[in-house]
């Protein structure tokens, strides 16, 4: 499933994004398990698209059997201004709210830093017995909208650590969507079809099919990347770190 939502404001519909494309499989799952299926209580819903994933978090903001993870471009550079390390939920659920906001800049390290450091203890402490994640590539440092500078190497690494997480605490129970992105040549396409192949336990191979290649220049007049891999870019350095520990 491409194209998943994961921002919100309040009860309103916003062009960019709804709140509830991952309240739905989280739901389902809820709804499975109450029907004699093998799901037990808690969920995991994780976003890494650039926004703040702010309409799952308000959705389940009491829930303590679902816990949200966003790692997201800081609301003070992006829309929709959310996503501050207070935000941890409300009542039985505070704490099940997690939110790393990475400022203007941040580059691959300390993006996969957040992941293996923040996010994966935060799953295996849960221990959900189901991951729901949202796998915007909007991050990506082509992107006209956002300003971190992601680079697919970063996708591919990142797919094989939440890969590895899904079949260590969930028994390999993982529903995707593929988020936002609007880089439609260099980014969105390579990136889906990274973390999809991670999500299968697929080692593609750097070179992408000449085939598809050539049928996307003469479509859109743009050279495609020859490799799924590419240069680092530089990044935000120490500020990007301080915002991980944080």
């Amino acid at each position: 499933m491409s194209g998943g939502r994961g921002i919100g404001i309040g009860v309103e519909e916003i062009e960019l994004a709804r709140p509830d494309d991952l309240r739905g499989p989280v739901r389902r799952v809820r709804r499975e398990r109450h029907r004699g299926h093998a799901f037990a209580e808690p969920h995991f819903d994780a976003g890494v698209d650039v926004h703040h994933g702010d309409g799952p978090q308000a959705v389940f903001w009491r829930e303590p059997r679902v816990l949200t993870v966003s790692i997201h471009e800081s609301g003070r550079t992006l829309f929709p201004g959310t996503g501050g390390l207070d935000e941890r939920g409300a009542g039985a659920a505070t704490g099940t709210k997690v939110n790393v906001p990475l400022p203007w800049g941040t580059g691959d390290g300390p993006w996969l830093r957040a992941i293996r450091e923040v996010a994966a203890p935060a799953i295996r402490a849960f221990a959900p017995d189901v991951l729901v994640t949202q796998l915007g590539c909007d991050t990506h440092h082509l992107d006209p909208l956002a300003h971190l500078r992601i680079t697919r190497n970063a996708y591919r690494e990142a797919a094989r650590l939440v890969h590895d997480l899904a079949h260590e605490v969930a028994g390999g129970r993982w529903f995707a969507t593929g988020g936002g992105g609007y880089e439609r040549v260099r980014a969105v396409p390579l990136a889906w079809t990274i973390w999809f192949a991670g999500m299968r336990g697929i080692e593609l191979p750097d070179e992408v099919p000449a085939a598809w290649r050539d049928a996307v220049r003469a479509e859109t007049g743009v050279v495609p990347p020859e490799t799924f891999s590419e240069p680092p870019c530089e990044d935000a350095g120490v500020a990007a770190d301080d915002a991980v520990d944080a």
